[in-house]
């Protein structure tokens, strides 16, 4: 298991999901000015905005880029695959499939 370290901020890329540490999620979606997460608001899931975590301010951290993969067949659109390949360790749990 690798140890990762919180992300620069100058090395975030716009538009692209992150695994981290935040105060209503730990996966959040980096607009370029916020991290955008789902969190529970009095009686529904709604969307947050966090800022970027620094010792003065902010509530993510961010510490690895999720891959979303390329799609290797299509499945009736060009978002829909019956197969995708992912670069980085993804595990799929226990159905034996990495």
């Amino acid at each position: 298991m690798a140890e990762l370290t919180q992300i620069p901020l100058n090395c975030l890329t716009e538009g692209r999901w992150y695994v981290g540490r935040g105060r209503n999620s730990n996966v959040g979606f980096w607009d370029g000015k916020f991290f955008l997460v789902i969190g529970f608001k009095i009686d529904s899931w709604r969307i947050k905005r966090e800022p970027y975590y620094t010792n003065e301010s902010g509530c993510f951290q961010p510490f690895l880029m999720i891959d979303e993969g390329q799609v290797l067949k299509t499945m009736g659109g060009k978002r829909l695959g019956c197969s995708l390949r992912a670069k980085n360790g993804i595990s799929r749990g226990d159905i034996g499939n990495n």
